[in-house]
């Protein structure tokens, strides 16, 4: 119960869906944006 807790103070906290794989994709599809923390930093060469 603690680490579903977690889960939910961190999802709202952070504005990410509280889902798993399948439905943060079909919500990224269906909104047309990313949901999901892209890749943090400046690109590599």
């Amino acid at each position: 119960e603690e680490g579903i807790l977690n889960r939910i103070r961190e999802c709202t906290s952070t504005g990410r869906p509280a889902g798993d794989e399948t439905f943060a994709t079909r919500l990224e599809e269906l909104l047309g944006r990313t949901l999901r923390p892209k890749t943090i930093g400046r690109p590599r060469k």
